[in-house]
């Protein structure tokens, strides 16, 4: 009898029987039971988009575990004698991982929707959210009126790599995306789940596995790449009206559409100082302070990097390197001013969700990623979806512990216009 258990991640060996959803006798709290997953969102084109006054078709909200409720079963499970490496694949089999959601409701600042307006370069790619550092649950982001937060709800300084640095020759095979290294984000493209392969060309700019250890709360050394799934949640219409470009699909609802949402990685960088006169206190636990392995082991916001978008300079005294693929980025100029760069066309690797063409009613764009998804590939046929059908597993499994999710609003051409009703994300990783 065959009893391979055949799941998203593929079948079990021969001879074993599939484990069941943790734990076996449900823990059954006010808000669900643990271990109960919604499904993925492209089983049905009504859980991708839906109205967002009767959202027809949303997957069900389950239960979502926290570090403290995973800790518990695990906990359990090597009691009963299992080492750590079973009770790991029992978890990762059961999607049992904890959670951490971060999100913004425009609502609730006092406004209809956040408008995107197309066509102007300084307000069509904005900034919408950073969810709090991958498993640092003893660091938390500074509060609404602390100093900080401004800088905290804003997107990163652009920051540029130096000339001298060997992360500009990049590897045969890098992505690349209208001249602009796209590699630094999924440093794992072409490898496949479960075993990540993490690799950066700006380590040394980062804290070490070491030193954003002391700022979690797991007993046990954490894994490099925690994240097994992400999940978005937005709200959001065009402006309603126009979009009559040729060629567009009649059957296709997203043909011609050029207002999306894109996701990024934001990084803490130890090569940043903080000004002198900076305000913002050390934002850790005071116990884990005597413990440091680095010189500088606070986190402090001035010293977040944006991996994604990249950092450029913006005058015409730039200078670029360039590798056997063409692939170039630009070096840092004394003097010459820095952005953050923004393509004109969406690049499909970091792309989230479209919003319909010329639809006036807000949509519900539900999104899942996956660690067991696979690449993404450079051309992308979204007319039908409005996303890339098959997920994001290179985004997933190239996130660190420590690293920062980010969620960029863009609109293209005289015009158009992204209306921003919500947006909320879900990261689950392993622990």
């Amino acid at each position: 009898m065959d009893r391979r258990g055949r799941g998203r991640g593929g079948g079990v060996p021969y001879g074993r029987s599939p484990p069941r959803t943790l734990p076996h006798a449900p823990i059954r709290t006010t808000e669900g039971i643990c271990g109960t997953q919604p499904p993925r969102a492209e089983d049905s084109e009504a859980a991708t988009t839906a109205s967002a006054s009767e959202p027809q078709g949303t997957p069900p909200r389950s239960f979502d575990a926290s570090l403290d409720d995973v800790k518990q079963v695990k906990m359990l499970l090597t009691s009963k004698g299992l080492p750590w490496e079973i009770v790991n694949i029992i978890m990762d089999r059961a999607e049992y991982w904890a959670c951490s959601k971060s999100s913004i409701d425009y609502r609730q600042l006092g406004m209809r929707y956040l408008g995107i307006a197309g066509g102007d370069p300084e307000r069509e790619d904005r900034f919408l959210l950073r969810c709090d550092p991958v498993g640092l649950t003893k660091w938390t982001p500074p509060a609404r009126d602390s100093p900080g937060h401004e800088m905290w709800s804003t997107a990163a300084e652009p920051r540029v790599v130096t000339e001298t640095d060997e992360s500009l020759i990049m590897s045969p095979g890098s992505g690349q995306h209208d001249g602009i290294d796209t590699a630094a984000l999924s440093p794992n493209a072409g490898t496949k789940p479960p075993t990540p392969t993490a690799a950066s060309t700006t380590d040394h700019l980062e804290f070490g596995k070491e030193t954003l250890e002391e700022f979690t709360d797991v007993p046990v050394p954490t894994l490099e790449n925690p994240v097994r799934k992400l999940v978005f949640d937005i709200f959001s219409c065009d402006q309603g009206f126009g979009g009559n470009d040729p060629g567009i699909r009649p059957d296709a609802p997203y043909d011609g559409s050029h207002t999306w949402f894109d996701v990024g990685i934001d990084r803490f960088d130890k090569a940043i100082n903080c000004a002198k006169d900076c305000e913002e206190q050390e934002n850790t636990d005071p116990s884990d302070t005597s413990t440091s392995t680095e010189p500088h082991a606070e986190l402090r916001t001035c010293m977040i990097r944006s991996v994604w978008p990249l950092s450029r300079s913006s005058d015409t005294t730039k200078s670029t390197v360039t590798d056997g693929n063409s692939s170039r980025r630009t070096a840092n100029v004394p003097g010459g001013s820095k952005k953050l760069y923004h393509a004109l066309h969406p690049d499909y690797k970091h792309v989230i969700h479209f919003n319909k063409r010329v639809e006036r009613e807000v949509q519900h764009h539900h999104v899942e990623w996956s660690w067991l998804d696979g690449s993404v590939t450079e051309h992308v046929d979204i007319g039908y979806l409005g996303r890339v059908p098959n997920g994001n597993g290179d985004f997933v499994r190239g996130l660190r512990l420590g690293d920062m999710v980010t969620i960029w609003g863009r609109a293209r051409y005289l015009g158009w216009r992204n209306k921003v009703t919500s947006v909320d994300v879900r990261i689950y990783y392993a622990v």
